[in-house]
């Protein structure tokens, strides 16, 4: 039987947004998912040193990662299979309108996280959130970025970086918002590994907003109970929290560890 590849989030889905911890019936069910043949990669808008830091990457021997939203793409081994930066001219206006609004916004590069000044309340709130260390302070010399946070409250639209061309505000379930290159999504990143396992389909498990490419675009796509509301109509099946043992949960209700796990496949 041709091998299946899956696909899941880290922050709601993986981990335990409250507690941050990977439950063990969620790793069960992936090490059997691997056993049956299936190969899992996660796909998260974390960076690759924020994905290393929550201890994710040794859990699980995954095939593969796509971070930052769909802009790098690495194999197991870590070989950089595709990597895309945020237009030079999008930086600086995001810093520009940071420094005008007031706005908190850390800069991650290839090679590190950082911000500019002290940050606000939201910042704290944010990587609490994510169970991530601050990003330490420095100046922004000029190097490529691939993507950025801005931090302001939960309700805030972030309108003045969506007119900044070439870029796209993605919110997050917390107090921050993913600022990446337009046109770009987890989707992307997926279809770029889907191609070099020549495998085209997929499934894919998400909680949030910026799971909803990769969720439209999937053969069989799972939203976790306690996610987004948008996200879990989009959906082919609503499974229980990840609290609530919710990757596990629906690796058996839809039978993927099953002979005919290929019937529930569009």
């Amino acid at each position: 039987m041709e091998r299946q590849n899956i696909f899941f989030d880290v922050d709601g889905t993986l981990l335990d947004s409250a507690t941050h911890e990977f439950p063990q019936s969620a790793k069960a069910a992936i090490q059997s998912l691997k056993q049956a043949g299936y190969r899992v990669f996660i796909a998260t808008g974390r960076c690759y040193a924020s994905l290393k830091r929550c201890g994710l990457m040794d859990a699980v021997e995954w095939d593969g990662y796509v971070l930052s939203n769909g802009q790098v793409v690495m194999l197991k081994d870590q070989t950089l299979l595709h990597e895309e930066c945020i237009d030079f001219r999008a930086v600086k206006q995001c810093i520009d309108i940071a420094a005008k609004h007031q706005i908190a916004l850390s800069l991650i590069s290839s090679d590190d996280w950082f911000m500019m000044d002290d940050g606000n309340e939201y910042v704290k709130i944010a990587h609490q959130f994510l169970n991530e260390v601050l990003p330490h302070q420095r100046p922004y010399e000029g190097e490529p970025i691939i993507t950025m946070l801005a931090y302001d409250s939960r309700n805030a639209d972030y309108h003045e970086f969506r007119k900044i061309e070439g870029l796209k505000v993605i919110p997050a379930e917390s107090t921050y918002a993913d600022l990446i290159v337009e046109g770009v999504s987890k989707a992307d990143g997926i279809k770029r590994l889907c191609a070099y396992f020549k495998h085209e389909d997929y499934i894919a498990f998400g909680d949030s907003l910026n799971d909803w490419e990769m969720m439209e675009h999937a053969a069989l796509s799972i939203a976790m109970g306690q996610g987004n509301e948008k996200l879990k109509a989009l959906a082919d099946f609503v499974t229980r929290s990840v609290n609530e043992d919710g990757i596990a949960y629906a690796v058996n209700a839809l039978g993927l560890l099953n002979e005919t796990k290929d019937n529930h496949i569009r």
